[in-house]
């Protein structure tokens, strides 16, 4: 193989002529004629060609790294063109072959492109089929504004579906249109009517306030959303006087139902704390029958105060504590009234004396015991507030602080009434 052949292997030399030699459907042609040089003529045929790979290179880059490759389907077609004609030396038909592919590639993403754009598009044309009937001129006037831009931004659908879809959307706007231009026609007709709904607006601020007043003024706003459209300059003007209106009205409104709805709870506050008041008094009733036991009559009455409802912190916390307090005296005087019937069970002349001392040293000793717990949680509870910060964790620590002062309190006070 001579070295022209080795470094030129897509061109043949017949006599004077350079051909370009055939490719896959693409015949022999001539590409040019040696001069004296006839390396020369060669190698400027082979830079011709890189070139020419260079652009084709450049296009084939971009479209790696665009979206909207479909833009690029007629370079492709040039470049495909060029191909017959160009008098270059060099592999053509690799580029050839990748050209035929990036084009078939596209023309499928296009494909699938058109098949997405025409569900986006009869998904528009229902919300034009909507609009086309509304009666909220000024409102749907700018969603129309809206919907015929997203249907520009949309591309391009299937061939054969395009008019239809076309003709059918500019039917609907076409059809709102007319509906808005003959109404236009009636324009002092419907200022009055717009007037008349700002004089019914009005009245209602003169009004005693109630639910029913909100819902006729609520109802006023849906009528001017469906009045007729009127030229924007008397809209605005009349537009800003009912705002105007509407604004008072609400602002006074909410000021209403705010105190509505204190008093409401207020009252359901009244009525928890008589609940709350009610459930104490039956706690220190049942100290008339201190003989009995009463463990499950304890349990239902603190399960009816968790359904007592919620009352004001500061008020829930005292009202706790004397709920409890009273709980805590009766289960400690029932445990005084055991001491002393189990001793005249055993001896029924026991004398008044050794009752008192019995149930003194029960007492003293119980005193005791919860003061030695009280000052332990104490001690405890300042570490903890040093080594946990949780709102919570604090709080649930000085609930239990506060039980254990309710139990030495508690005891405390029947060795006093004791005494």
């Amino acid at each position: 193989m001579s070295d022209i052949e080795k470094n030129y292997p897509f061109v043949t030399i017949e006599g004077n002529e350079v051909f370009l030699k055939p490719f896959l459907s693409f015949h022999k042609r001539k590409i040019g004629e040696l001069n004296s040089n006839e390396i020369e003529t060669l190698s400027n045929l082979k830079l011709e060609f890189d070139k020419f790979e260079k652009k084709v290179n450049e296009v084939f880059q971009k479209i790696e790294n665009t979206e909207n490759k479909g833009s690029f389907l007629v370079q492709l077609e040039n470049f495909k063109k060029q191909i017959e004609t160009i008098n270059v030396s060099g592999n053509l038909e690799e580029i050839f072959t990748k050209l035929e592919q990036y084009e078939q590639q596209i023309k499928q993403q296009i494909e699938v492109n058109r098949t997405r754009n025409l569900e986006i598009k009869k998904a528009l044309l229902e919300e034009a089929k909507i609009l086309s009937e509304s009666k909220n001129w000024h409102k749907a006037s700018e969603e129309i504004k809206d919907l015929k831009l997203r249907w520009l931004k949309t591309g391009a659908v299937i061939s054969e579906k395009k008019e239809e879809l076309e003709n059918s959307f500019q039917a609907y706007l076409n059809h709102f249109y007319s509906q808005k231009n003959e109404l236009l026609e009636n324009t002092q007709e419907h200022i009055d009517t717009y007037k008349k709904l700002i004089e019914q607006a009005k009245s209602k601020l003169e009004a005693t306030l109630s639910k029913e007043i909100g819902e006729e003024m609520k109802a006023i706003q849906h009528q001017w959303n469906e009045l007729p459209p009127i030229p924007k300059i008397q809209y605005n003007i009349l537009h800003n006087e009912f705002i105007d209106v509407q604004n008072k009205f609400f602002n006074n409104f909410k000021k209403w139902i705010g105190q509505q709805r204190k008093h409401l709870n207020d009252e359901k506050q009244q009525k928890s704390i008589d609940l709350k008041i009610n459930l104490i008094e039956k706690v220190k009733y049942l100290y008339q029958k201190i003989e009995d036991n009463h463990f499950d009559t304890i349990t239902q009455l603190r399960e009816e105060w968790k359904k007592s409802g919620i009352i004001s912190p500061e008020k829930s916390e005292k009202f706790w504590d004397d709920f409890n307090y009273q709980i805590e005296k009766l289960l400690e005087t029932q445990k005084l009234h055991k001491i002393e019937k189990n001793l005249l069970k055993n001896n029924s002349n026991t004398k008044k004396e050794t009752i008192f001392i019995e149930k003194e040293k029960y007492l003293k000793k119980a005193i005791r015991i919860e003061k030695e717990n009280l000052e332990k949680m104490t001690t405890n509870l300042g570490s903890f507030r040093i080594n946990h910060k949780s709102t919570d964790f604090a709080q649930v620590m000085d609930s239990k602080t506060r039980m254990q002062e309710r139990k030495l309190k508690v005891k405390q006070e029947l060795l006093k009434l004791l005494n």
